[in-house]
């Protein structure tokens, strides 16, 4: 198997002494021995996690997926939130990845949990493999898969799912893909494999990142002169080609819908920056931290994306010892790269991330400037990897010295100046024993590692190692008081909401519920005692993605990449507080609603029509008018609908009245018999899609938008049937390509030779450019 390979590339030194001892099945063990004990209550079930997106979000998201594959569908569509989204096109739904498989068998919210935590196993293994590959020593893997694992940004991105997993992929790429550019062959197909892993994951912003790491490596390379950048040039391009056409089911309906979502154009977000200080977050974790509670874990002031990007002194020690390594080029790449990050995370803190907006603004499709910290999860600990090599090959007593005493010296500085504010007094008693914890893993690990780069470490080899990699583990976890917030499972429930409004249905295709301005203000406000009695109220409110735990359509939601036009609907009856909602609400089908501040009392509201709506007279204005138009007092979406001037042709003068006989409505087809006394016209309080097409008696009709942001299909005379499908042209195209790639590098990989057994690969100097001795030869 080739993720078991072992071979020598020093000729001189014994395995035992290269510590050959510590296999990947060993380490494998001691890394799920470390999570289990650190994650025991989410991985027996008892508790989940909960905090941000992952309850609003992640798991409602996760829900609907599996509801709507054991009800035999693809979700392509979600009809339940934003009055009807893009489903499968969103990032982080992970419909097409293939190990969401779990999760869709496995029971709700422990299999997400599993899923995630066992995604940080395989990064770590990931890890482990990439650093031995690097640098031939399994103990400094071993170092780098544990700093990987447990620190404080894989930590956070546990609450998103669809991170942890783009994270994972991370070094299983960066370890094929420069074997694929050094010496081709097949790990130009595992790099496809793991490139493709990471697309569907859903997580563009980490995807380039990581790209931008990769490429990093790959220019060290070229300019030291290990590979020309014409071939390994070549095979980095066929890799990335390849893998996209392998995700053209994923990216095709993506790039659509990122085109005609409201990231685009004049979206410039500045929410959650880390501020100027935030650099000194990588030394002391609470530096410029609020105070935990029961709901709110402890936060940087001013960011709450992240709660940690701590990395650990150890492994920050680590990585600046990499600078002494032969692969300088390639490390000073990473550092670099890796203060940019940190500064463009400033946003408007700092010139850089302005400066580099004007110049290309779809850095701003990000939202959060916060998330350049991610790629650090990556490379501080490669880097730290690639360190602990270099102290286990040559052990510097002076330059340990002096560097662990600056770290030590910026820590005690940086606890004295976040413990004291303006006034000089106490404000964060907490930081001292913070700091002093800090200190104590960082002295565990270096110490562990000085004992361990002697001669005579053999006989406490093994113990050592156990307890670097547990401080290692313990420094990742325990910096923040509420760093992974955990709760019990019951508030994700499905059925709470019907259980409380026993009287209340909320069909498909003929109603909406409505969580008014004023309800979902004191939902966000108010304070609510124990975090699961807060998840409940919000479950019960149906607030963000929560609806979808019951399958009960509303109005709006939060959909990642909303359409521009639903969500210019929003925003008109959200931020504005426009009280002229009733003609709105009335077309919308909202039944049900919270008339009060209360966000879990619901009440019936009269006066809503169906989904479906004939008999309304077309008229039209300017497209920039029909907002105005639909949410003026006089609007009532049973006598109008408003149209767009371009549509006047096809729709003038269809004012006939009629009935709807029969309809159904499902996720991706909607159906109806009419009976029109003249020409008329079809509304649908459904978000418009370019996607949805409209049959009238099997002839296809234009089906356009309609009151700002919804959907009308023009109906003649008489009885007709209408079928209403959701035709996802993008989606067809580029499953077809998905299918022929998967074909053709299944052809590859069955045919393309392997090394021949017993083969030894060895390097002209031991451990100078060690990263090509484990690779198998090209063809």
């Amino acid at each position: 198997m080739f993720l078991s390979e072992v071979v020598c590339t020093d000729p001189v030194q014994s395995p035992e002494q290269r510590d050959g001892w510590l296999t990947p099945f060993r380490f494998g063990l001691f890394l799920v021995a470390l999570l289990t004990l650190a994650f025991f209550d989410l991985i027996s079930g008892g508790r989940s996690l909960w905090y941000s997106d992952f309850s609003a979000m992640g798991l409602p998201v996760v829900h609907h997926h599996r509801a709507s594959v054991w009800a035999g569908e693809l979700p392509l569509w979600n009809p339940y939130s934003n009055c009807g989204a893009p489903f499968l096109a969103q990032w982080g739904t992970m419909v097409l990845y293939p190990f969401s498989l779990f999760y869709v068998l496995f029971p709700l919210p422990w299999s997400l949990n599993f899923f995630s935590i066992g995604h940080l196993l395989l990064g770590g293994m990931g890890m482990f493999y990439l650093v031995r590959a690097w640098t031939g020593r399994p103990l400094a893997a071993g170092i780098a898969g544990v700093a990987f694992v447990f620190n404080g940004i894989s930590m956070s991105c546990l609450v998103w799912p669809n991170y942890v997993v783009a994270l994972t992929w991370t070094p299983w790429l960066a370890r094929w893909l420069r074997a694929a550019w050094l010496q081709g062959g097949r790990p130009i197909l595992y790099s496809i494999l793991a490139a493709a892993c990471q697309l569907l994951a859903g997580a563009p912003e980490l995807t380039l990142l990581t790209w931008f790491a990769l490429g990093t490596l790959w220019l060290s390379d070229v300019v030291a002169g290990e590979t020309t950048w014409v071939r390994s040039g070549a095979r980095v391009l066929s890799v990335v080609g390849v893998a996209a056409l392998l995700c053209a089911a994923q990216l095709i309906p993506f790039g659509e819908l990122l085109a005609q979502s409201h990231r685009m154009g004049a979206f410039r977000p500045k929410e959650w920056a880390i501020p100027s200080t935030g650099w000194a977050n990588l030394v002391l974790p609470v530096f410029r931290y609020g105070p935990p509670s029961d709901q709110i874990p402890q936060l940087q002031v001013g960011q709450g994306f992240l709660i940690s990007y701590y990395l650990g002194l150890g492994p920050l020690l680590l990585s600046v010892l990499a600078l002494l390594r032969p692969q300088r080029l390639a490390v000073v790449g990473l550092w670099i790269l890796s203060v940019l990050c940190l500064l463009l995370a400033m946003g408007d803190h700092f010139v850089l991330h302005p400066a580099v907006g004007r110049w290309i603004p779809a850095i701003y499709t990000a939202q959060f400037p916060v998330k350049f910290t991610l790629i650090l999860a990556f490379s501080l600990p490669f880097l730290a990897g690639l360190g602990a090599a270099q102290l286990l090959d040559t052990f510097r007593l002076r330059v340990m010295v002096v560097w662990g005493v600056l770290l030590v010296g910026a820590l005690m500085v940086i606890a004295a100046w976040g413990a004291e504010s303006a006034d000089g007094l106490q404000q964060y008693p907490w930081i001292w024993s913070n700091a002093w914890a800090r200190l104590a893993c960082f002295l565990v690990v270096v110490v562990g590692l000085a004992r361990l780069s002697s001669p005579d470490s053999k006989p406490y080899g093994v113990v050592v190692c156990v307890l670097v990699g547990m401080a290692v583990m313990f420094d990742g976890t325990s910096h923040n008081q509420t760093l992974i917030p955990r709760m019990n499972a019951s508030a994700f429930s499905p059925g709470l909401w019907a259980q409380q409004n026993t009287n209340a249905s909320v069909r498909l295709g003929q109603a909406r519920a409505f969580l008014s301005p004023q309800a979902e203000q004191s939902l966000v406000s108010r304070t609510v005692q124990g975090v699961e009695n807060r998840i409940f109220s919000r479950h019960l409110a149906l607030w963000s993605h929560f609806n979808l735990l019951e399958g009960i359509p509303k109005v709006n939601g939060s959909s990642a990449l909303p359409m521009r036009g639903q969500k210019e609907i929003e925003r008109q009856i959200y931020r504005f507080r426009n009280p002229e909602l009733q003609g709105v609400l009335d077309f919308l089908g909202v039944t049900w609603f919270t008339p009060g501040v209360d966000p879990t009392h619901w009440e019936p509201r009269p006066g809503a029509h169906g989904w479906l709506q004939v008999g309304a007279h077309p008229k039209f204005d300017e497209k920039t008018n029909l907002l105005q138009r639909v949410f003026s007092k006089s609007f009532n979406s049973a006598r109008e609908v408003w149209l767009s001037s371009e549509y006047s042709q096809g729709f003038t003068g269809r004012n006939g009245s009629g009935r709807i006989v029969e309809q159904q409505v499902g996720i991706h087809r909607l159906e109806a018999t009419l009976e029109m006394a003249a020409d008329g016209v079809l509304t649908v309080a459904q978000s418009y899609s370019p996607h949805w097409r409209a049959w009238v008696n099997g002839v296809e009709v234009p089906l356009v938008s309609a009151n700002g942001a919804f959907q009308a299909v023009p109906v003649p005379r008489g009885l007709s049937r209408v079928e209403i499908r959701y035709v996802d042209s993008g989606f067809q195209l580029g499953l077809a390509l998905s299918l022929l790639t998967a074909l053709g590098l299944t052809w590859a990989l069955l045919r393309w030779p392997t090394r021949r057994r017993g083969e030894v690969v060895l390097t002209a100097e031991p451990f100078d450019d060690p990263a090509v001795s484990d690779l198998p030869k090209a063809a």
